[in-house]
């Protein structure tokens, strides 16, 4: 006879509640208890809030009435943090403590007094919402980026989570391509392509909005899965080398060009830094890419177009989804000529937050004849002096400054000169990266993880204050040894 285990009265109560709060609340309600286990990790260990920060930089899935996996994350997280902050068991997020918060801080309040004194011919409140909600992500990334990185052990598991998120990014991208597999919610190419019925080619995004967000974030990751594969032993560098050959297919099925010439300069910086005999070689090659630029008149689009009918090289980049190379470089130059335009008629405020693609489209250059627009203009640079003017920009840049110069201040570190070195290459394909595609999350993770590594140095030549003997007498030592 078989026996039966009685259910304890508290799991059967938990799952009546659990079916009730499904059934009356919905399924958000049900996603909120779910997290609770998350968010007493978060109390438990601050250091999970920046991985989980770091977790959701390339997720933007959309569950729908507004619900997004960012906004579910960002409440707990904070609240977490200022728990263990008020507890001294993690530091607070102080823009005013170093010159990187403090030129962040500056950039937000430009991007309020672009907002509060924007003139802009056409401006949108839908749009301004939506860039604010984003905004204020990657600021809360960036300011506990920058508060909770304080040693090399820091790096070193921010780089792993980093690592993890990119290879369950190429395993979805794989069953995007080679299943049809497709995401709950909003997701743009099952909407626009409908792949799950389809047989053709198309481009994989992943869990990003759009491809090239995806390009941007693997090709961000690549330099310091390298850098890991490099320092392994023993059984882990074969398996993370097969992980780097992983996330390259899966940046290959993205298809974006902007993010092909991030990686090739990537590839030179790296090349440069190590490999001594190829400087010569690099040299030779950046005379002839020019020469061969003025015989097709400094003209980008012209040599896109070139290089398209050379046989077997313009099929590489092949989806139906993507315009012809001269096409993206040409309405890429003529935004950017717009936004320009756009920069010197508002230049100190610019025209607000999110309002410069209902703005720039009157001031194309004379010479624009592109049929297409896309609504962003395709710099995060010339985005940012359109929409928040010389306020804006400045700040933007000084983090640019600031971030190099840190990298500098790192770079014979014993403990942090591979760190560094990695970060230096990722910056590099980022800035090319950025040249061609609007403003994007990843930035604002390496601009402050930069930031951090120059305050890591900085605090090691800083003699600590000291701390004034208590005037109890006493035989024990007044902190532990």
């Amino acid at each position: 006879m078989l026996r039966t285990t009685p259910i304890p009265l508290p799991l059967l109560a938990a799952a009546l509640i659990l079916g009730a709060v499904i059934a009356i609340a919905g399924t958000k309600a049900f996603l909120a208890i779910l997290a609770l286990p998350l968010f007493l990790v978060l109390l438990i260990r601050p250091q999970v809030c920046l991985w989980v920060l770091i977790a959701v930089i390339p997720v933007t899935i959309d569950f729908g009435g507004g619900l997004t996996v960012t906004r579910m994350v960002l409440p707990p997280v904070l609240a977490a943090i200022f728990f263990n902050a008020a507890a001294e068991r993690c530091p607070w997020p102080n823009p005013f403590a170093t010159d990187a918060g403090r030129t962040a801080l500056f950039f937000m309040l430009a991007v309020v007094a672009g907002v509060a004194l924007s003139n802009a011919r056409v401006f949108d409140a839908e749009s301004l919402t939506k860039e604010a909600s984003g905004y204020l992500t990657r600021f809360v990334l960036f300011f506990v980026t920058l508060s909770m990185v304080k040693s090399a052990r820091d790096i070193r598991h921010v780089l792993w989570v980093l690592v993890a998120v990119s290879i369950a990014e190429a395993l979805i991208t794989i069953a995007q391509v080679h299943f049809r597999f497709v995401l709950p919610g909003d997701w743009r190419a099952a909407a626009q392509s409908k792949i799950d019925v389809s047989t053709d080619g198309f481009r994989a995004e992943g869990t990003t909005p759009h491809p090239i967000f995806l390009a941007g974030f693997l090709q961000m990751v690549l330099p310091f899965l390298a850098l890991m594969i490099w320092r392994a032993r023993g059984l882990l560098r074969p398996v993370l080398a097969g992980c780097f050959v992983l996330l390259l297919y899966a940046w290959f099925s993205t298809y974006s060009r902007s993010s092909f010439i991030g990686m090739a300069l990537m590839a030179v910086a790296a090349a440069w830094l190590w490999w001594k005999a190829s400087r010569a070689p690099l040299v030779g090659g950046a005379i002839v890419f020019l020469a061969i630029l003025a015989a097709h008149g400094w003209s980008f689009p012209e040599l896109a177009r070139s290089i398209e009918q050379i046989r077997g090289v313009g099929a590489a980049f092949k989806s139906g989804e993507l315009y012809s190379s001269a096409g993206s470089f040409q309405f890429r130059l003529e935004s950017w000529a717009g936004g320009l335009n756009l920069f010197l008629a508002h230049p100190l405020t610019g025209v607000g937050l999110g309002q410069a693609r209902f703005n720039y489209m009157p001031y194309l250059p004379d010479w624009a004849f592109s049929e297409i627009h896309p609504e962003a203009i395709h710099n995060s640079f010339i985005e940012v002096a359109a929409e928040e003017g010389l306020l804006g920009l400045v700040p933007l840049l000084g983090l640019w400054f600031i971030a190099l110069r840190s990298i500098r201040r790192s770079w014979n570190d014993p403990e942090l000169s591979d760190y560094a070195r990695a970060l230096f290459i990722a910056l590099i394909g980022q800035l090319a990266f950025l040249a061609f595609t609007p403003m994007v999350r990843d930035m604002w993770f390496t601009l402050a993880l930069a930031a951090a590594m120059g305050h890591i140095i900085q605090a090691r030549i800083t003699p600590a204050p000291v701390r004034r003997a208590s005037p109890v007498t006493s035989s024990a030592p007044p902190f532990p040894p």
